[in-house]
């Protein structure tokens, strides 16, 4: 995943559809079509993120992790409709406070995977800065 951002950063064409905002802002929905209106909130392990998804082939998939530890590996989310329709997502996110990091930022990144399996339409928001 660190990889992924980095490309994002080196190659400038990306940088509008993949970028980490702030759990309390909110991305255009031209910038990416798979997700919108997402928000996070909460703190110290317990976060839950809202908005809405259209994923292409009616899934879509999350993982968590601060640029050095995953701590949710990749989990698939199925939606209920598969005409792109948008719909609304809910994550729930428990991580025990003891593994929390002392200093980052603790990402969760949303995402598809096309037919090859390669990550597409990435969306990564902050659930929280620790310092």
């Amino acid at each position: 995943m660190r990889s992924l951002l980095c490309a994002i950063m080196l190659f400038p064409p990306f940088a509008l559809t993949a970028f980490a905002i702030d759990g309390d802002r909110q991305m255009d929905e031209y910038q990416i079509n798979a997700f919108r209106n997402v928000k996070a909130e909460g703190s110290n392990g317990n976060y839950l993120v809202r908005g809405e998804a259209r994923p292409l082939e009616g899934t879509f998939y999350f993982s968590v992790e601060d640029g050095h530890v995953e701590y949710i590996k990749e989990k698939q989310v199925f939606m209920k409709d598969k005409d792109l329709n948008w719909e609304p997502i809910q994550i729930q996110i428990q991580i025990p406070k003891e593994t929390l990091p002392d200093n980052g930022t603790l990402l969760i990144n949303l995402y598809e995977r096309n037919r090859e399996g390669r990550i597409m339409n990435s969306y990564p928001i902050i659930l929280q800065r620790f310092k």
